[in-house]
């Protein structure tokens, strides 16, 4: 005759499922911790937004022409030309700003830069990873290019960073930069 399993008896069952609600409520709280509190990634995220915002205030609104008949190219796309850097995050010394802009689309804030460089990539990318490290991005991805050019990825809570090099042409000696973040905009703007 084969032994049947034993059942467990009512008190066994339920502090069984006391210990299963205890266990989730921790891990609940650790989630909580995490993506919540200032120095989780919701944190990293909200001193980002307040980089962004304090950046788009420092930059002037777009000059426009009365005397044109022609709308803005620049409020046709949603694009506002931008001459300060995303986020507050600093080029790598020697870096001549370029152009930039910023826009809304949606619930999302996005800041770009472009510069030119005369160091080498592995200078640039150490620079924004340890920049962009202060502000509680994480590299999430890396790419090499072929032609000697980088992207690298960022990430915090829901803000991205890309920072994307290209390797200079033949003859030349100077580099370009691209800095890009996106954030979620605050519910409050």
């Amino acid at each position: 005759m084969t032994a049947q399993p034993e059942q467990p008896t009512p008190r066994r069952r339920q502090v069984l499922y006391l210990a299963a609600v205890v266990a989730a409520v921790g891990v609940a709280w650790g989630v909580h911790r995490q993506w919540v509190s200032p120095t989780g990634s919701a944190g990293s995220e909200r001193r980002v937004l307040a980089a962004m915002a304090t950046a788009d205030r420092l930059s002037p609104p777009p000059a426009t022409s009365p005397d044109s008949p022609l709308p803005d190219p620049w409020s046709l796309t949603g694009l506002v030309p931008f001459d300060r850097d995303p986020a507050n995050v600093p080029p790598p010394a020697g870096a001549t700003f370029v152009a930039g802009f910023r826009r809304r689309s949606g619930p999302w804030l996005e800041q770009r830069a472009k510069y030119e460089y005369a160091g080498g990539p592995p200078d640039a990318l150490a620079h924004y990873q340890q920049r962009l490290g202060e502000l509680g991005f994480k590299r999430f991805a890396s790419r090499r290019l072929a032609d000697g050019g980088a992207v690298d990825i960022y990430v915090t809570g829901a803000a991205k960073a890309e920072v994307a090099l290209r390797k200079p042409p033949p003859g030349s000696t100077i580099s370009s930069i691209s800095l890009r973040i996106i954030a979620p905009a605050n519910s409050d703007e």
